[in-house]
């Protein structure tokens, strides 16, 4: 079998995270490739005449115009069978897509690429459920290279294919990061707050989000990417674009909202600290932070695996790590009294939750740890 990859490319930004999520990526499908020793040709989506010469000897076709996706062999080959079916194209369910009948839940989050294999092989052992569609995301397709040549040869807006969508199926693309509202966090601002700090505010949609919900909010943020920090000023009355470390004001503030943000920095029970001075007496700290030991991270590590991811609970700029007990000790010594904390459980894989109650068995872990992936702490200034 002889499969040629056409993957968007991508141009390198002043932004680590998202050039190290483009490379995670590629490097992911390339390897599983090669551990499956599939024949592959690697192709940019500039196609030349020597790459379409390429495309005749494979077999098969798969564009990916989204280079943030997740994708495997084992998933490719689900694919294939469709092919092999008769259809002349095919796409996976995602988690993020345009295409609302092309968005599903998969049988359990997959958290790291560990969890992510495992749900391919529990799709794999699954009958195929199939639907016929007129349309399909065009973020990833699969064709037979037949009907893909067919399809870039013929200009007309009237050409018609017979595509197939894998019900039972799961694509992740990191891009479903982006523009979402951390409602858990926006819940625990208190209906008083009027001045409120968003600390890592990137597009501004948290500020979007309360502006909507009331007039009387003055919200400012703090934005280290330059593009992101212009977006985000349409929403807020003032973004500081830089780091918190460099951020200086002689306003207190309601609230200050620190999503995700500790992890990042050198130096987090210093900031904390900083933090204070920006709030007023009685004001309140909200903050989310990953627990260093969920099962996923600790399973890992057990069978001699550490991957930095470019999002999620490794992100590759995680530099500090924090349990319960470590990110309460932060926050008091900080000067803050914490009035709630809360814990994000999403439910485990199968093996996962055999790994956990294992653990427990053994009495080597605590159950309530090893399920929580993130702690949502609100505290108040003494």
């Amino acid at each position: 079998m002889v499969i040629a990859i056409v993957r968007a490319t991508f141009l390198a930004i002043n932004n680590f995270e998202l050039n190290y999520a483009y490379q995670f990526c590629e490097s992911y499908l390339r390897k599983s490739l090669e551990q499956n020793n599939v024949q592959f040709y690697w192709l940019p989506e500039d196609l030349s005449e020597d790459n379409f010469h390429k495309i005749k000897e494979s077999q098969y076709v798969i564009t990916i115009k989204d280079p943030l996706l997740i994708i495997n062999w084992q998933m490719m080959k689900r694919m294939v069978t469709l092919i092999d079916k008769g259809y002349d194209e095919c796409g996976p369910m995602f988690n993020f897509s345009d295409f609302s009948y092309q968005v599903s839940s998969p049988l359990f989050a997959p958290l790291n690429t560990t969890t992510y294999e495992e749900l391919q092989e529990l799709y794999q052992s699954q009958a195929l459920k199939i639907q016929k569609v007129d349309k399909l995301d065009d973020r990833c397709i699969l064709y037979s290279s037949k009907s893909f040549l067919k399809r870039k040869n013929n200009h007309s807006s009237f050409y018609k294919s017979n595509a197939g969508l894998l019900l039972n199926s799961f694509v992740f693309t990191f891009k479903s990061f982006y523009n979402r509202v951390r409602t858990d966090l926006v819940q625990n601002i208190p209906n008083d707050a009027q001045n409120i700090l968003d600390v890592g505010c990137f597009d501004g949609n948290m500020g979007k989000f309360l502006l909507s919900k009331s007039d009387n909010i003055k919200i400012d943020g703090i934005e280290p990417c330059e593009t992101s920090a212009k977006v985000a000023s349409k929403y807020y009355n003032d973004v500081f674009n830089g780091y918190l470390e460099d951020f200086k004001t002689e306003k207190k503030y309601d609230a200050i909202v620190c999503g995700d943000i500790l992890e990042h920095l050198n130096d987090p029970w210093f900031q904390l600290k900083r933090i204070s001075n920006f709030i007023r007496t009685d004001g309140c700290l909200i903050l989310s932070i990953p627990n260093a030991g969920h099962w996923t991270l600790v399973s890992d590590q057990l069978n001699g695996k550490f991957e930095y991811l470019p999002w999620g609970l490794s992100c590759v700029t995680h530099i500090r790590w924090f349990t319960e007990k470590s990110i309460k000790e932060a926050i008091e010594s900080a000067g803050f009294e914490i009035e709630n904390i809360s814990y994000e459980q999403i439910p485990p894989s199968p093996k996962g939750q055999q790994f956990i109650e294992k653990i427990v068995e053994l009495k080597l872990g605590n159950k309530k740890s090893l399920m929580t992936n993130e702690f949502l702490i609100k505290a108040k200034k003494r």
